[in-house]
């Protein structure tokens, strides 16, 4: 039987308002692999997030993280669902100290919210913490040339 590689490749489109500094955007690590090699144990979560500063923000507005699969399928791989990925927001760190996680949810080509919460009315330093899990790997037929999925998070902070 010959090992199924999936790739995932995360990328990252910013949403950036006059009204508010939104910088030093990062998600790590930029990519991650998944190696599906045994059907009856599907690989682990792998564990990622996002960051950024915010500097002159407002208790009255609300920051808003979003993800979607772009382009809306699995590259080398048309036979794997993108509901076969699911993204789960774990743990948020907000500089106005609330804010919340959206659970868990399967990928798709809409966008789709992975947290939100209060701006800082200063400087904050804004954290996400998610997982991305492959599931029902049996499903699929190996590629020896792996699939690959990219998915866009969006900061919107207007």
């Amino acid at each position: 039987m010959r090992a199924a590689l999936l790739f995932l490749s995360i990328a990252l489109a910013p949403a950036v308002r006059a009204e508010t500094f939104w910088g030093g955007v990062t998600v790590s690590p930029a990519s991650i692999s998944f190696a599906a090699t045994d059907p009856a144990s599907p690989p682990a979560p792998v564990s990622a997030s996002i960051s950024w500063w915010g500097i002159g923000g407002s208790a009255s507005r609300t920051w808003t993280v979003r993800v979607q699969a772009s382009p809306a399928s699995v590259t080398n791989c048309p036979n794997v669902a993108l509901s076969a990925f699911t993204v789960t927001c774990s743990t948020l760190t907000n500089a106005a100290s609330s804010g919340s996680c959206n659970g868990s949810f399967p990928v798709s080509g809409s966008n789709q919210t992975l947290a939100t919460g209060p701006q800082a009315n200063l400087l904050g330093r804004y954290v996400v913490n998610f997982t991305v899990q492959f599931s029902d790997s049996w499903r699929y037929p190996a590629n020896a040339a792996g699939c690959a999925l990219n998915l866009t998070y969006t900061v919107e902070a207007p």
